[in-house]
């Protein structure tokens, strides 16, 4: 039998484990703002394309609507976003940013870009876009893998 080390462990193995330790990393400071990663995430896509519905939010989130409602639910009751019921009458409502969402998003950006600097360190920047081009590519695989059928 053969002993394994960390470093033998299969790709998605170490895909896993980094995705938990950015994770981690990312609320530990985001805490201090009152937010964990999936509402920064959530924050930051209304950021970038205001007017999204909670539908539209959770395609983004790679979470169910369910999910996505309990995040809204909570960003809206701590003031973050609100609703724009009365653009659309009978269509899907569409949600903003407050600003005092704006402001919370900007002073929790600070921390992400210091982790992400972390993840980067010591990296060249051919090894980077390298492995951005490998993720993008193994993204798009595993997600025609399951749309297959059996």
């Amino acid at each position: 039998m053969t002993t394994r080390t960390q470093d033998d462990h299969p790709l998605g193995y170490g895909v896993v484990r980094l995705e938990r330790a950015l994770v981690a990393a990312l609320d530990q400071g985001l805490r201090r703002h009152g937010l964990t990663t999936s509402r920064y995430g959530v924050l930051t896509f209304m950021d970038m394309e205001p007017g999204l519905t909670s539908a539209e939010l959770a395609r983004r989130a790679f979470v169910t609507p369910q999910t996505m409602m309990r995040l809204v639910k909570g960003l809206e009751a701590d003031g973050l976003i609100s609703r724009d019921e009365d653009e659309n009458p009978g269509r899907a409502v569409a949600l903003r940013l407050t600003q005092k969402g704006k402001k919370r998003l900007a002073a929790a950006h600070t921390w992400v870009i210091q982790v992400e600097q972390a993840l980067i360190d010591g990296e060249s920047e051919r090894s980077l876009t390298q492995t951005s081009r490998f993720l993008a590519r193994a993204t798009s695989r595993m997600q025609a893998v399951s749309l297959m059928r059996d």
